[in-house]
């Protein structure tokens, strides 16, 4: 069973606590549109910029695996930190250490393939083609971005700029669709990439 929109709506208006007129909830097709609607209506601070909370938390992160890699820092990349035989036990003892919901980090298998494009292509409305991380690239500060928005109801309760909204927005995105918080990207379509009807 695919999730509706107004259902995926209602949560945001729930966990908001703010209405999203008709009109406007028409003109709110992608992930990032919604955190901007959101972000301005609260009246945030505009930034896209990592926040105080995205610090804190990097630095809960960087003292857990101290034991690993002492010069990690938050532009390291997880596919150097952690080789891919490791990535589990590593995911475990972040849960231990910070008490927090870790996204899989677990580097995925191409899902580009013949049938998989075929059935894209042919059904594209049943498919959502979601877009997993590029883990050549991904880094100790995208897990801090993951793991904010895995945990927005006990780390952003009340989110204060617009990044906040944004790691808000894709954890309730992931909650209602069941796609996991990495491959949820701010420009990705709620009905094309997401498969929310």
């Amino acid at each position: 069973m695919r999730l509706d929109s107004v259902e995926l709506l209602v949560a945001f208006e729930e966990f908001f606590d703010l209405p999203v007129p008709d009109p406007v909830a028409e003109t709110l097709g992608r992930v990032g549109e919604v955190a901007a609607y959101f972000s301005q209506q609260l009246g945030c601070n505009p930034s896209f910029a990592r926040t105080e909370a995205h610090t804190r938390l990097l630095g809960q992160i960087l003292q857990c695996l101290s034991a690993e890699d002492k010069a990690a820092s938050g532009a390291t990349l997880l596919r150097t930190l952690w080789p891919e035989s490791n990535r589990q036990a590593v995911q475990q003892q972040l849960q231990t250490c910070l008490h927090l919901a870790v996204p899989d980090i677990s580097e995925p298998a191409s899902l580009v393939g013949p049938l998989t494009s075929w059935w894209q292509r042919l059904l594209p409305s049943v498919m959502p083609t979601t877009h997993p991380p590029e883990w050549a690239t991904c880094t100790v500060n995208d897990l801090v971005d993951w793991l904010l928005s895995e945990n927005y109801q006990h780390l952003l309760s009340a989110p204060a700029s617009l990044y906040e909204v944004q790691r808000v927005v894709i954890g309730i995105t992931a909650i209602k669709c069941g796609i996991d918080v990495p491959e949820i990207k701010l420009t990705d379509s709620f009905s094309m990439d997401l498969g929310v009807d």
